[in-house]
């Protein structure tokens, strides 16, 4: 069994731009694991665990999926945090640009993908980058304190766009030092 994520990945420059951000960040030694920069990519469909020989309909479903949708530009937008401020586990940016190009792809690829016999998500999509993870053993009030500090600081506007004009299925490799991704296959836009 191997695990299986669809994604966008961003352009070298935003994530230059991400990774300075998360340096920033990282600076202020919050109880937080920060992604690194070289791994950010933006999720359109988790499929979980499968048999590799299910590769095959995963990227079909993909390719059916992207039939009729254009390359298009998205740039990192605001920061937020899963599930709430008064106790955060995941960091976040949204996204500007053409999200409702990016938010038409993720409905058509969604709905591939259920067709072809992958369960979507419960919870509805929203399209972000996680950017940290709020570690376990945090206590209580200190998340409660990173919350308040999280809502008051000020992310600036982010300038570099990334064209998305592929679609990606990854597998991720869960390892002690954290997760690795690796290509299975790549699917252009039209």
């Amino acid at each position: 069994m191997i695990r299986v994520f669809v994604a966008v990945d961003l352009s070298s420059e935003a994530l230059l731009e991400l990774e300075r951000f998360i340096d920033t960040l990282s600076s202020k030694r919050w109880p937080v694991r920060w992604e690194n920069a070289d791994k950010l990519h933006l999720t359109l469909f988790f499929v979980g665990s499968v048999e590799e020989e299910k590769i095959e309909a995963i990227t079909n479903g993909v390719m059916r999926g992207v039939e009729g949708v254009p390359a298009f530009s998205i740039r990192m937008g605001k920061l937020g945090v899963f599930p709430d401020f008064v106790q955060p586990r995941v960091i976040w940016l949204g996204v500007k640009g053409d999200q409702p190009t990016l938010v038409h792809l993720r409905k058509q690829l969604a709905e591939r993908l259920v067709v072809a016999g992958f369960a979507d998500e419960k919870r509805a999509w929203l399209p972000h980058l996680t950017v940290g993870r709020v570690k376990k053993d945090t206590k209580y009030r200190a998340k409660r304190e990173l919350g308040r500090q999280l809502r008051k600081l000020e992310v600036d506007e982010f300038k570099e766009e990334s064209l998305i004009n592929q679609v990606v299925v990854y597998q991720s490799v869960l390892k002690p030092s954290g997760s690795e991704y690796r290509k299975l296959s790549e699917v252009s836009l039209e």
